[in-house]
């Protein structure tokens, strides 16, 4: 308990305007927090602005808890829960309203539901979990990402084990204006994204970075690493799309990949929005440091 206990206290925030100020944590759970320290957390994610987080845990769970404010200080109190899902492959919309997971034991299959809250003269706010459907991929995969931009709700799903395991990766819209009477159904947005080569695992990372503004000339960037790409080398790719063209996929910069093999480039990345005008990429390497001790004990045996 008390090791679980200290991942959630680790929720820290700095103070406005002290820039080179020290982290502070944010107070424990409002309400018991028992459902959410048996089992340990696996996985955590917050929405953008900071104020919701989502918890998976390692019995296919997830809590969802929103960040309160009392009498000076921060708290966090739980929401709703979601049973029978994946505690590690899940995805939480930039503004907290929406939630994207794979099934707890169905790989193909990710079900997405709307965080809905009310307020009520007599009771208070309340929140409701609402699911508003299920998509399937081809193949079985483990990435799942949400994006939005406007009135409309992208769904990015990894296919990795896709034709053995050369990975695909499917991207759905959904018309968040359109009520469910008008045909509010998921879509396939422009063509799927494939990889090169059986064993490249295309789509086992994947990040997203919307279009900041209406302006732009892209819906949204996503980032896809290949970590089996050449016997485990790795690679990288970038792609930009935009729903008001009929441009289709296009590549964003040159190929990225690995120094080396077997360092799994690409086995967990992140992108960036425009920072200064430029997007900025992430990517880990795993084993990276494996392989640069075996290359430097290589070459002191040659040297010998």
């Amino acid at each position: 308990l008390h090791r679980t206990l200290s991942i959630l206290l680790q929720v820290v925030y700095l103070p406005q305007h002290e820039v080179n100020g020290s982290w502070v944590p944010i107070h424990h759970l409002l309400d018991k927090p028992q459902v959410l320290h048996s089992p340990p957390p696996q996985r955590v994610e917050f929405g953008s602005n900071g104020r919701r987080m989502a918890v998976g845990s390692l019995n296919n769970s997830i809590t969802i808890c929103d960040l309160l404010t009392n009498e000076g200080m921060m708290f966090w109190k739980t929401v709703g829960h979601l049973n029978g899902t994946s505690g590690n492959h899940f995805s939480l919309s930039r503004d907290g309203r929406f939630l994207a997971s794979r099934h707890k034991s169905i790989a193909r299959q990710v079900q997405v539901w709307e965080i809905v809250e009310s307020v009520d003269s007599g009771t208070g706010a309340t929140t409701a979990i609402k699911n508003i459907g299920a998509v399937w991929c081809v193949a079985e995969g483990q990435s799942v990402k949400l994006a939005q931009v406007g009135s409309k709700l992208y769904l990015v799903m990894s296919c990795e084990s896709w034709l053995s395991n050369r990975g695909k990766v499917q991207v759905f819209v959904r018309d968040l204006s359109l009520t469910d009477g008008g045909g509010s159904t998921w879509s396939t947005f422009l063509p799927s994204l494939e990889g090169r080569n059986a064993g490249d695992r295309f789509g086992a990372a994947v990040s997203i970075a919307e279009a900041q503004s209406q302006n732009s000339g892209y819906t949204f960037r996503v980032a896809i690493g290949s970590p089996g790409y050449k016997n485990n080398q790795g690679l990288v790719t970038v792609y930009t799309a935009s729903d008001a063209t009929s441009t289709g996929w296009e590549q964003m910069g040159d190929d990225l990949t690995g120094l080396h093999r077997p360092e799994g480039f690409g086995s967990t990345l992140d992108i960036s929005a425009n920072v200064n005008e430029q997007p900025f990429l992430l990517i880990g390497s795993p084993q990276w440091q494996t392989v640069v001790s075996t290359s430097s004990d290589n070459e002191d045996i040659a040297k010998n």
